[in-house]
């Protein structure tokens, strides 16, 4: 007797390093049809193959829960477009937390659509831009003498190249529980450490760069960076997308405490 056949979603999941569910298989595929749905009006991802939004957006998300310690509670994810890689993580990790940040009306719209309609608790969707939010949760450029917000974790998908820093009482708290941050690589890798190393506080922080296929490459010029600011490499993943679709590296950059 043959064994059940995998369907799409557990075959990219399985390559990804995760197991999926049922329930949210079911949830990933009204995600993905009602994203095809919208991209026809708004062009919400600029894909309308279902396989190649699965794979670029849906599996390179997928990649990235391994990656997040289990103790990270809240996610932001900043500049989220149609909801990657933040709505699949929490669609496949129901506890954590998420934040979406993006500006694009429409696209914000979807992501709304799409919550309600998966009926998606402890998530959030903040149309705006990156430093509106910011200030309104404590987290400013240095010029600005404001506290930092609470023990987050930051997906950077569209970094808009804000500086922060930490007041005596949250250097006090991200030591305790740590700070973790995600990046996709919008801007260069090296100008993300610069930026992100200062809220690395603590031994359970972390940073991850995800970058292109010449991701290897940029390791020794990067480690001058994350040296100067006294972070270590811990981990360094090579992900090959299914189907040939693409191949990344992902980086994770930890304090050196």
């Amino acid at each position: 007797m043959k064994g059940r056949e995998q369907s799409p979603w557990e075959y990219l999941a399985e390559h990804a390093g995760i197991r999926l569910g049922k329930g949210t298989i079911f949830k990933l595929d009204i995600y993905l049809q009602e994203l095809i749905k919208w991209n026809r009006r708004f062009n919400i991802t600029g894909s309308m193959n279902p396989l190649e939004i699965q794979v670029k957006h849906f599996q390179d998300s997928f990649f990235l829960i391994p990656f997040l310690p289990d103790e990270i509670t809240s996610l932001v994810d900043i500049g989220s477009g149609g909801g990657f890689p933040g709505l699949p993580i929490k669609i496949c990790r129901p506890s954590t937390a998420v934040t979406l940040i993006e500006p694009n009306t429409h696209k914000s719209n979807f992501l709304r659509h799409i919550k309600r309609l998966l009926e998606l608790d402890q998530l959030t969707i903040y149309q705006g831009r990156i430093e509106h939010w910011l200030n309104q949760h404590g987290w400013i450029k240095p010029s600005l003498a404001t506290p930092v917000h609470e023990n987050i974790a930051c997906s950077f998908s569209d970094f808009q190249g804000c500086i922060f820093t930490v007041n005596s009482e949250m250097k006090k708290r991200n030591k305790e529980q740590g700070l973790f941050f995600v990046s996709r690589a919008w801007k260069r890798p090296r100008d993300i450490i610069e930026e992100l190393a200062t809220q690395l506080q603590s031994p359970q922080s972390g940073l991850i760069l995800m970058l292109g296929k010449e991701g290897e490459s940029k390791i020794d010029v990067l480690s001058s960076v994350w040296r100067r600011f006294k972070l270590r490499l811990t981990g360094i993943h090579e992900v090959t997308l299914s189907y040939n679709m693409g191949h990344r590296v992902n980086l994770l950059l930890q304090p050196d405490i």
